[in-house]
């Protein structure tokens, strides 16, 4: 084995791995020709770095390793440690040229020159990938395509895919890139390979089923009623917070007594008691407003206890109780038998 793919791959051995994390290796092109004041080279690698850090602050794995896509002589041991590490996915990111007349953004993806059958991972990876870079920054779409015979989509064992992100020899301004930059400026600018590889993670993110983009950073606080997770458990308003004190509900009776409790963000009055039948006792019970109406559980005769005619009564509610109030009050004694 070549003593440098012996060394990466014992490096991506030794890589810390997240349980269930996916591994991404980004692959930039080792091409040196010149474009502008750097190389194809330098400015791929560039934007694999950006691409690389946004991937790994959604915790994905990454490795970056320059190479060739189609290598003339021998094989690409970017490929070779791809394999090794058993990569998920893997991306060759490049710039392409044709004569200054083309432009916009390309990705590819393996078809077996035999079968003529389009690898369904690497498609669905090459989609992802171009869908991401055009909704970083806006050129031509040129489309997802094929390739039969490029090293680093033949001999990879996960799906692959080599995008072209800008063609680097167009010197013509874009309106629609910052500052109507053309292609060339715009991969020569640090602003560029932040944008590029931004597109370029999150175009990946969408092929693995992740969100690239970080959540918010939650500082815990005391939970409060206020429909959000204060204290960075996972949980809203848990425990009632501001609950548990007493208040007034503004109903009249014994619904008027309740206590606080919190309820979709906001702390509410729940009365401690519900609307029940009137009895005499003093107390609203229907929560109407009024005590004791009606004479409940009156009406009933009864004794007074009381000699004579005064003896009949009927029971009636008084001050919250009932008692047996006379039916006639005492008057002069006539000559009729009766008290």
């Amino acid at each position: 084995m070549n003593p440098r793919v012996l060394v990466l791959s014992l490096a991506a051995a030794l890589l810390p791995t997240n349980a269930g994390a996916a591994k991404v290796f980004l692959n930039p092109t080792n091409s040196t020709a010149a474009v502008g004041s750097g190389t194809r080279a330098s400015y791929a690698l560039e934007v694999s770095n950006k691409a690389s850090a946004r991937l790994q602050g959604a915790s994905v794995q990454t490795q970056v390793q320059a190479g060739p896509i189609s290598p003339t002589a021998g094989s690409s041991a970017a490929v070779d440690a791809a394999n090794t590490w058993n990569a998920d996915k893997f991306v060759t990111v490049a710039s392409n040229a044709f004569n200054g007349t083309a432009h916009g953004t390309e990705t590819y993806c393996w078809k077996n020159p035999e079968t003529g059958v389009v690898s369904a991972g690497g498609q669905t990876l090459a989609t992802k990938v171009q869908e991401g870079l055009l909704g970083s920054y806006t050129l031509p779409d040129r489309g997802t395509k094929t390739n039969s015979t490029w090293d680093v989509l033949k001999r990879t064992t996960m799906p692959a895919a080599v995008t072209y992100v800008v063609f680097d020899d167009c010197v013509t301004a874009h309106t629609s890139l910052p500052g109507g930059a053309s292609e060339r400026a715009f991969l020569s600018s640090a602003s560029g390979h932040q944008t590029i590889g931004t597109g370029l993670a999150n175009g990946v993110c969408a092929s693995l089923g992740v969100s690239c983009d970080p959540g918010p950073v939650c500082t815990p606080s005391p939970e409060v009623c206020d429909g959000r997770d204060n204290d960075c458990d996972n949980e809203v308003d848990e425990n009632n917070p501001g609950g548990g004190v007493s208040c007034n509900t503004g109903q009249p009776g014994v619904c008027a007594a309740g206590t606080t409790r919190c309820r979709n963000g906001e702390l509410e009055c729940n009365p401690n008691a519900t609307p029940t039948a009137e009895i005499c006792n003093g107390k609203d019970d229907n929560c109407n407003g009024q005590a004791d109406e009606n004479n409940p559980g009156g009406g009933g005769s009864c004794n007074t206890g009381q000699p004579g005619v005064c003896a009949t009564g009927t029971t009636t509610c008084r001050n919250g109780a009932l008692e047996c109030v006379a039916t006639v009050t005492p008057t002069t004694e006539i000559c009729n038998g009766k008290d």
